[in-house]
């Protein structure tokens, strides 16, 4: 049976490739099969030609099928009246197939048929439409981020691109990457973006057939870091002068500091900018400022920006720019007396601040003024003379020495002289002086009079020498005659922990007074000191070890300043009991200033040991 198939098979073959052969007989026309052309998935446009060969007439068709053994189809006729080229659209046809097609034609009586050669053609094949997900960023930071996708071209060269924003409208197209053939994974990295800022994007895959998107997905890209900024105490602190100081931590973004102050807490003036940099460590921000008022407080504040703008506050804090300190004054004996002239004396101490001092004079108020002369900025004494001339013998005279610097005007008390020609019999001489108690003394002196109305007393003031302005006199005691007298006057009510200055004074009937020399003596520090005002502190233990209580009335301000009258230490007190740690202070004498939130003023002293 098998053997049968063989046979009848290779015959139909046989047949077939037989009558591909124009067999001419006298009327058959002469046929060719073309190439065809315009071939898509389902269609095609085959050719032939047709040479009549004698006839008036041909009709011409094609036959085609996908078995060169079975070309069963036809498609629709011609009739030809000219030798020329013809053609058929085939239509039907399935995609990505070869078919088998030859050119018939017939002559006019359609006895005698014609055949060309067996030719072929494959349609083309179906185009799939790419697909293309999306997928989540990842690796976003403040200023970027990496968009992701899949993509599969499906038998096409493919082409894949994001498009973003920072709105579902996009916007923005990445690089349009060539992928070929093969299915994958795709991904864009984006710079430059703005720190807590949400962005849009999607995958976009085109091939030969289309273009098709991912889903639309988001992602914000993270906040700058927040810097940690502290205000700290200012110093050093001088009459105009400031170093205001605070710490900046950038916790990673780039930092600059400046500084706020002012008279109040709205502040009004600002430091240039200081460079943090962007680190993980507080750093330390001190810059100065001047132009201040001497004795005055100041607010300040530190703050921070970052990179985009953003500004961090610390804390308020005060200060107290220091005082200038009043020249120390001390009207000295008068020396070289005669008649008609005399010495005039004394001693200034600038207290570190320009100073000029003059000599008043005269027979009952010191009034006229003589000797005008700067005597510098320093902080020791400076000697200060002048020669008054023109006087009158057997004359008192009254005198005082005046300073003034930035401070004030210091009078140096009053000393009087008489001159040569007036004669007393009368005289002091202080030897030594004794303390009794913290708050008491005795001064022991030699007098001398013949004067039976002559009278003496004590004259005295804290400091290293008399102060006229300052000084006390304890009331004067009728001594009357006597020779060669050791006595002693007591002082009252005097200060511990204090250095004075005394000096004893005698003045006969005749209105004339002569001085001693001064002695100075030193007081024992009391268990504690209280400062004075309305506003009153005090603090114990006093001496300071370690650490001492300070016990307030009042909120306020409390500047201490060393025996030179140099600012050492601004603290602020609250009202009730604060703790008062030595710190960096040296053992010595500390005077302290505290202003209440009365305005009013007190003043104490302690020592550190």
């Amino acid at each position: 049976m098998k053997t049968m198939k063989k046979v009848l098979t290779f015959m139909a073959v046989l047949a077939l490739l037989l009558t591909s052969v124009n067999f001419v007989g006298a009327q058959a026309p002469l046929i060719t099969t073309d190439s065809s052309a315009l071939i898509t998935q389902t269609t095609a446009k085959s050719y032939g030609s047709c040479n009549l060969n004698g006839n008036s007439q041909c009709k011409v068709w094609f036959q085609y099928g996908t078995s060169i053994i079975n070309l069963n189809s036809l498609s629709s006729s011609t009739i030809l009246t000219t030798n020329s080229i013809f053609s058929a659209n085939l239509s039907g046809l399935n995609s990505n197939t070869t078919y088998y097609y030859r050119a018939v034609g017939a002559d006019s009586s359609l006895i005698d048929t014609a055949y060309g050669v067996i030719k072929s053609f494959t349609t083309l094949t179906v185009l799939l439409p790419p697909s293309c997900t999306t997928i989540a960023a990842n690796a976003i930071s403040q200023t970027g981020g990496i968009l992701n996708g899949t993509f599969n071209p499906n038998g096409s060269n493919g082409y894949t691109h994001f498009e973003w924003g920072t709105t579902i409208l996009l916007g923005t197209l990445t690089t349009i990457i060539n992928q070929g053939l093969n299915p994958g994974t795709m991904s864009h990295p984006l710079t430059g973006l703005t720190a807590n800022t949400t962005y849009y994007f999607k995958a976009v895959c085109q091939n030969s057939d289309s273009t098709v998107s991912g889903s639309v997905l988001s992602f914000t890209t993270t906040a700058n870091p927040t810097p940690t900024v502290v205000t700290t105490s200012a110093g050093p602190i001088g009459l105009n002068t400031a170093t205001l100081n605070g710490t900046v931590n950038p916790n990673g973004g780039y930092t600059i500091a400046r500084f706020e102050y002012g008279l109040t807490t709205s502040y009004g003036s600002t430091t240039t900018n200081y460079v943090v940099g962007s680190g993980f460590n507080s750093v330390p921000v001190g810059i100065s400022v001047s132009g201040l008022t001497a004795n005055t407080v100041y607010n300040y504040r530190i703050v921070a920006e970052d990179v985009l703008g953003n500004v961090y506050y610390g804390q308020n804090e005060s200060f107290i720019t220091t005082s200038y300190v009043p020249a120390c004054v001390v009207t000295s004996p008068v020396s070289g007396i005669t008649t008609t002239t005399a010495t005039l004396n004394g001693l200034v101490n600038p207290n570190g601040t320009n100073a000029n001092a003059w000599f008043l004079w005269g027979t009952a108020t010191p009034i006229s003024v003589v000797g005008i002369q700067t005597v510098g900025g320093g902080n020791s004494n400076v000697p200060v003379n002048y020669v008054l001339t023109g006087l009158n013998p057997g004359t008192t005279y009254y005198i005082e020495l005046i300073g003034q610097n930035s401070g004030g005007t210091t009078p140096g008390g009053i000393v009087s002289f008489t001159t040569l020609g007036g004669t007393t019999n009368t005289s002091v001489t202080i030897f030594s002086a004794s303390v009794t108690s913290d708050q008491t003394a005795d001064v022991y002196f030699y007098y001398n009079s013949n004067d039976p109305g002559a009278v003496w007393w004590l004259k005295y003031c804290i400091g290293n020498s008399i102060i006229p302005s300052f000084a006390q006199s304890t009331v004067p005691f009728p001594q009357g005659q006597g020779v060669n007298l050791m006595l002693n006057g007591g002082l009252l009510n005097l200060s511990g922990g204090l250095t004075y200055s005394v000096c004893v004074l005698a003045m006969d009937g005749n209105m004339v007074t002569v001085s001693s020399d001064t002695i100075t003596f030193s007081t024992p520090l009391a268990i504690s000191e209280i400062g004075s005002g309305k506003s009153s502190i005090e603090i114990f233990p006093n001496p300071i070890v370690n650490e001492a209580v300070i016990n307030s009335s009042t909120d306020g301000i409390m500047s201490v300043l060393d025996i030179t009258g140099k600012q050492v230490k601004v603290m602020n007190i609250t009202k009730g009991k604060s703790i008062f740690v030595k710190g960096e202070l040296n053992p010595g004498i500390y005077i302290f200033t505290f202003r209440g939130e009365d305005s009013e003023i007190s003043t104490g002293k302690f020592i550190v040991q």
